[in-house]
């Protein structure tokens, strides 16, 4: 029988075997889960640095024998490369922002740099949290007076002993030769190598190379005498700032050295040194790692000791000790040599080959068997990690993942899809939904247009598709379509990506309206303000003039019509600068439930028959901090747009307001703050909008009524008035649906309560003195014809220049009203030139610009803002205001006439 047939059955036999090993070594107990512990260990240096490396795995390895599960999270510092103050601050930001919400059991530092950023920076990031040190050399012994929260293990490295070694074992020794570098570890090693060897200055000569290039070291070092040995230092940046590993310099140093080189450090034997007695790293990082463990078993770290004395055991490179002659009996004992050739011992002929045969027999059936066993493990995991990986890729994915037939059944769809489109679970979704192009495609031929542009475009296609929500609703989606082919080449199923891209979609459109406003609101700011100026030539000119004419003649009628059809003017200007300058000026605490009832009962009687109003408006209070003849408008405008619509076939008019509180998710869709909103809903069941109009609604001037039907600003001012009330309007439509205006306004606190308007007292003359600056020659001819009708002595300027030098050749007087747009030097500059001329002289400045009353806000001599159009009632209110003049007389030096603020 051949070993090939044996082979089944030794495999069988060694699978047995294995089997029953492995029952008896299963444990027959449950152990309770391990207490979790949350560790973190900042290293000094970066991953791969050798000392620190080591350090590392003899953490790790002592926690992963402890009773505990810790967790152990590893930061490095790279302090060998990067100390400046900027990385240490940026150290700090990373540092706050990953720990800000994470909780340390304990805290590891590895070498000098992490101790001492630690110590200072330690109880502010983790108060309280106890820290256990290793690696650090030449610690201060002021540190350990308190050490309340932290212990460890100090790097005391053996070089007294390490020197004296080397002597005993180099006799003819005369000089020593000490290389490292400048960096913070280095230096702290050099004080104590430089305090070992204080006991040898009568022997030996020392010299320190610490600033020299690493060209320079391989340079300098064949030239050292023969009575000369090296100690290195680790390190791995030379004088000019080369980076190296510690192991490459030292590599380097022994290929070009004559002497024997000693170090104190376990990791860089085998590189060039011949030895010494070397601090390992593992060791060091286990008994810190112990310390950490005593903590967690209920110590204090003040309980706790700390290691001073752990100097390693002695070590030695038997290349090295070959290469300078040197006997390993003359090493001390118990000491671990590396490179020892290993003994052969002789054995008889026969027994010898007998065992090798019988070992190689041996190993090849163990290697079949293993090999076969590795073979199939590795594919079962192969195959488990990739069904693994996809099923989460699958699962947990944010975009909605799905596989369909090529009729459109579904065959597979991840939890994504099922929530976007507002079913439960997959399952749920693959049992509703018999075909996806007829129950969820808003348009179904866009099913066959995509199965024929995918079967042309290399079987793969991407384009946006509207679907049908399990509620009704549609969203726009994303959507990438992959054919999966048979092997004959025909269609074996579809694979699909969609993303939701309906809110992106929304906030699009949002900023782009915003943006139209942004645009029309400076272009209508700059057209009001020069209307404004004319209206108020207009206004006082016609109030002087029927002050001229009798009150029965046809001139006066006349001029009474033009007055009023320049306030209608006026109202016009106020009209297009709600869109673009919201304003809150004559916000109350308003129960919109009264207001709108007031505004549908007008609507009531004016409608049609064939247009049926329902309303249904909470019963209880709703207020809002707002304007009432603006909520009027918002809900006049609305319901015309609607009336309007539904003109000609008739229809129903729906309004509802109610309290509903907007979550974040809502509110950011929205642009507003997530809080408790009033709802107000104005619904109309006319032929509704296409998209391409709802782009357009809110734009001023834009209409899609004939040419006398309209001016398109209805809906801007609502906009308008909404975002100046700092609430957001919704707008749903669809053709042959209907629209649906839907306004949140914010809600004010119960408890405010409406204040009746103060009565406005009637017009009254006073007597003063004012300078009057204006740079428009109408309005510098008629405003102080009507100052000086008021009572008062008025100096018209048409320049601030033209003011300053009147005000600064001590003209007294007792107010000075300013235009705020005027050439070379606006009203603004005027008033700040004047703080320091006359801080105590008032200002009253106008403008037709509400942006004026913003950027007077913060001048302290301005005490009023009158806006155009004005005339003479307003005006002589604005003064009686600051000067007090009802009742009392004018103030006769520069002093404050009042202490009254109106702004």
């Amino acid at each position: 029988m051949t070993f090939y047939r044996l082979f089944p059955a030794c495999r069988t036999i060694g699978i047995l075997l294995i089997c029953c090993c492995a029952q008896w070594m299963t444990p027959h107990t449950v152990h309770a889960a391990k207490p979790r512990k949350n560790v973190l260990l900042l290293n000094s240096y970066e991953n791969g640095y050798s000392w620190s490396d080591t350090i590392v795995q003899g953490v790790k390895k002592r926690f992963a024998q402890s009773p505990f599960n810790v967790d152990l999270q590893v930061e490095y510092m790279d302090s060998k490369r990067h100390t400046s103050l900027t990385m240490q601050s940026m150290l700090l930001d990373l540092y706050a922002y990953k720990f800000k919400h994470i909780r340390f059991d304990a805290l590891m530092t590895s070498d000098n740099y992490a101790f001492e950023f630690l110590q200072q920076y330690g109880p502010e990031f983790f108060p309280g949290t106890p820290v256990v040190f290793c690696g650090v050399n030449d610690l201060n012994p002021g540190v350990m007076e308190n050490r309340d929260r932290f212990t460890g293990v100090i790097e005391n490295i053996d070089v007294a002993g390490t020197l004296k070694l080397a002597l005993q074992l180099c006799p003819e020794t005369a000089n020593i030769v000490v290389i490292g570098n400048n960096d913070i570890t280095s230096l702290a090693i050099r004080n104590q190598v430089y305090r070992a060897l204080q006991p040898f200055e009568q022997r030996l000569d020392v010299e320190f190379w610490t600033d020299a290039s690493l060209d320079e070291l391989l340079a300098r070092i064949p030239l050292l005498a023969e009575d000369t040995i090296l100690y290195v230092i680790p390190f791995y940046k030379d004088a000019h700032g080369q980076f190296y590993s510690a192991e490459e310099v030292l590599t380097s140093i022994a290929a070009v050295a004559r002497v024997p080189i000693f170090s104190n450090w376990h990791f860089l034997l085998g590189h060039g040194i011949m030895g010494g007695r070397l601090l390992d790293g593992t060791r060091v990082g286990a008994m810190a790692a112990q310390q950490v463990l005593d903590i967690f078993k209920g110590k204090h770290p003040g309980e706790i000791p700390v290691i001073k004395w752990y100097m390693g055991e002695y070590g030695f490179d038997y290349t090295m000790l070959k290469r300078f002659a040197i006997d390993p009996q003359d090493l001390p004992q118990g000491s671990v040599i590396i490179n020892e050739p290993k003994r052969l011992y002789a054995l008889n002929k026969e027994t010898f080959w007998l065992i090798i045969a019988s070992l190689v027999i041996l190993s090849f059936i163990s290697i079949m068997l293993v090999a076969s066993t590795l073979q199939r493990r590795r594919a079962e995991e192969h195959l488990r990690l990739a069904e693994e990986k996809y099923r989460s890729i699958f699962e947990n994915s944010a975009l909605g993942i799905f596989r369909t037939t090529p009729e459109g059944r579904f065959l597979d769809a991840n939890p994504a899809m099922a929530r976007m489109l507002g079913y439960d679970s997959p399952t749920d979704l693959m049992q509703r939904v018999g075909s996806v192009p007829d129950e969820l495609y808003v348009d179904p031929q866009q099913w066959t247009q995509g199965l024929a542009a995918t079967a042309t475009a290399a079987g793969r296609i991407n384009f946006e598709n509207r679907f049908r929500k399990r509620d009704g609703s549609v969203i726009v989606a994303n959507l990438y379509l992959r054919i999966i082919r048979k092997p004959d080449g025909s269609v074996d199923s579809l694979e699909g990506f969609a993303e939701d891209i309906t809110r992106r979609i929304h906030l699009e459109r949002q900023l782009l309206q915003s943006q139209k406003m942004e645009a029309m609101g400076r272009l209508a700011g700059g057209i009001a303000h020069d209307f404004n100026n004319i209206l108020t030539s207009i206004i006082n000119s016609t109030e002087l003039a029927l002050l001229d004419v009798d009150e029965d003649s046809m001139t006066h009628e006349d001029l009474t019509r033009v007055l009023t059809a320049s306030r209608r003017g006026s109202q016009l200007v106020k009209q297009i600068l709600t869109f673009s300058r919201p304003s809150q000026e004559g916000f109350v605490p308003t129960n919109l439930a009264e207001i709108i009832s007031e505004a549908v009962s007008l609507i009531r009687a004016s409608f049609p028959g064939n247009i049926r109003i329902r309303e249904d408006i909470a019963a209880s209070p709703i207020l809002c901090l707002a304007d009432p003849s603006q909520i009027h408008q918002i809900v006049m405008n609305l319901c015309t747009n609607a009336f309007q619509a539904m003109d000609t076939q008739g229809g129903t008019l729906r309004i509802h307001l109610t309290a509903e509180i907007l979550t974040e998710t809502r509110a950011e869709v929205l642009d507003v703050r997530p809080g408790h909103y009033a709802r107000l809903t104005i619904a109309d069941t006319g032929p509704g909008m296409t998209q391409q109009v709802m782009d357009k609604i809110f734009d001023p001037f834009y209409t899609t009524k004939g040419k006398n039907e309209g001016t398109g600003l209805g809906l801007a001012v609502v906009h308008g008035i909404v975002t100046g009330h700092q609430g957001a309007i919704d707008v749903w439509s669809h053709p042959g649906a209907g629209t649906s205006f839907s306004v949140f306004l914010p809600l004010a606190h119960p408890a405010a309560v409406e204040s009746e308007p103060a009565a406005k007292p009637d017009v009254c003359k006073g007597s003063g003195r004012i300078i009057f600056v204006e740079d428009d020659p109408d309005q510098l001819r008629t405003i102080p014809r009507i100052l000086t009708l008021l009572g008062y002595k008025v100096t018209p300027v048409s320049a601030a220049e033209s003011a300053l030098r009147i005000i600064g050749h001590s003209e007294a007087c007792d107010l000075l009203i300013t235009d705020y747009d005027m050439p070379e030097m606006n009203g603004l500059e005027l008033a700040r030139h004047l703080m320091e001329m006359a801080p105590h002289l008032p200002v009253i400045m106008v403008s037709g610009r509400n942006t004026a009353t913003e950027a007077a806000r913060d001048m302290v001599n301005i005490r009023d803002v009158l806006l155009k159009p004005y005339n003479k009632t307003t005006l002589a209110e604005a003064i009686d205001r600051i000067l007090g003049t009802h009742g009392s007389g004018p103030t006769t030096d520069h002093e404050s006439p009042s202490t009254t603020t109106t702004r």
